[in-house]
């Protein structure tokens, strides 16, 4: 279960919102990340024996079965990251589903793309009105497929992405204001190539941080 352990909130920028100051309180600098594995055995105790103030959980919108609302009624915060993997609702230009399990892809019908996640947010709405954070995340660690097959967690190109995290927003923010919209974080090899000039992928990491932002 130490694999669960992570401080995933800091690269999502939830920073400086205050250390657990009692062995029974929660963190709200920490956090775990439980991917779409919600069934770990004795994952609630776990969770509740480190006293972690965030979760996030993985939600494929080819199976959206995750009970979210477990960790805000044993007092949480919530991230869910929403992947479209949605195989009657995804464009297969760049694979498919079957081929990259773990990505998510470009929606076809924004409609069916937005009623899904409404699904998924609105019985959860109740908690925001409780003191909890539930953030929403369009997709994690977006590539470009477009510009290298090694795009393991989206199968599109940027600018279908950023389309598609704009649908997100429209969707989460429909439902209710509060809920807060996360764009999709940086892999550290982005991150090290945008620094160095030396690097020969600098130019498109630049490129890509700066077209996402």
């Amino acid at each position: 279960m130490k694999k669960l352990l992570g401080c995933f909130l800091v690269v999502l920028g939830v920073v400086g919102l205050g250390v657990a100051s009692a062995a029974t309180a929660k963190s709200n600098v920490y956090g775990v990340l439980v991917g779409g594995q919600g069934n770990l055995p004795d994952l609630d105790n776990t969770l509740k024996d480190l006293h972690v103030g965030w979760v996030r959980q993985n939600v494929p919108l080819g199976n959206t079965t995750q009970d979210l609302a477990r960790y805000l009624k044993d007092g949480a915060n919530l991230v869910i990251t929403i992947s479209n993997n949605d195989a009657t609702n995804s464009d297969t230009t760049y694979g498919t589903p079957k081929d990259y399990p773990n990505a998510g892809f470009p929606y076809k019908d924004k409609k069916v793309y937005q009623d899904k996640i409404r699904n998924i947010i609105k019985p959860l709405t109740p908690y925001l009105s409780s003191g909890r954070k539930i953030m929403v995340q369009a997709e994690n660690e977006v590539g470009d497929a477009s510009v290298s097959d090694g795009s393991r967690y989206w199968r599109g190109d940027l600018t279908q992405y950023s389309r598609q995290v704009q649908a997100l927003y429209e969707a989460v923010k429909s439902v209710n204001s509060r809920f807060t919209v996360v764009l999709t974080s940086f892999a550290s090899e982005t991150l090290d190539a945008a620094i160095d000039p030396k690097d020969p992928k600098y130019t498109y990491a630049q490129s890509k941080i700066t077209t996402l932002l």
